[in-house]
């Protein structure tokens, strides 16, 4: 069996970088914070090592916090701009971030996939993610929506 090979990255140029960011006026896709509360990066929507191009329109402005915790996963936007369910997920979770500070971000990641993956409607999340006084009072709208949560 031959040894696994990685892809040789071609790096973004510095003129390129600034176009997506000034494209996407200096804010996170993913969670909506902005310079110079954070630091920026370029990601790839369709990750290099999935094939992805350097092409503007596989390139978003993404703060560190939202690029590492999407990693290696493939975000596809819809023609409303509106990215799909799984981006929504992180932006949730930045909602929830930005609101409640020293929340648990790991925790609140694993609610909302949870509540997702029983049908609880991404809307409805974000409305109380926006809505709710607190991250327990957050995580409690969850809790009741989710039988046997805990």
């Amino acid at each position: 069996m031959a040894p696994k090979t990685r892809d040789p990255r071609v790096p973004i140029s510095k003129q390129q970088r600034f176009e997506i960011f000034k494209r996407d006026s200096f804010t996170c896709r993913y969670c909506g914070r902005s310079t110079p509360d954070v630091t920026l990066q370029v990601d790839h929507v369709n990750p290099v090592a999935n094939g992805g191009t350097n092409d503007d329109d596989n390139l978003v402005t993404s703060c560190v916090e939202c690029n590492a915790g999407k990693a290696a996963t493939p975000l596809r936007y819809v023609s409303s701009g509106r990215p799909n369910d799984r981006a929504r997920i992180f932006y949730i979770r930045g909602i929830v971030r930005n609101r409640f500070p020293g929340c648990d971000e790991d925790k609140t990641l694993h609610l909302i996939r949870q509540a997702w993956a029983a049908g609880f409607n991404l809307d409805k999340l974000e409305m109380h993610a926006v809505a709710c006084s607190s991250w327990p009072s957050f995580v409690g709208k969850i809790y009741a929506f989710l039988p046997g949560a805990k």
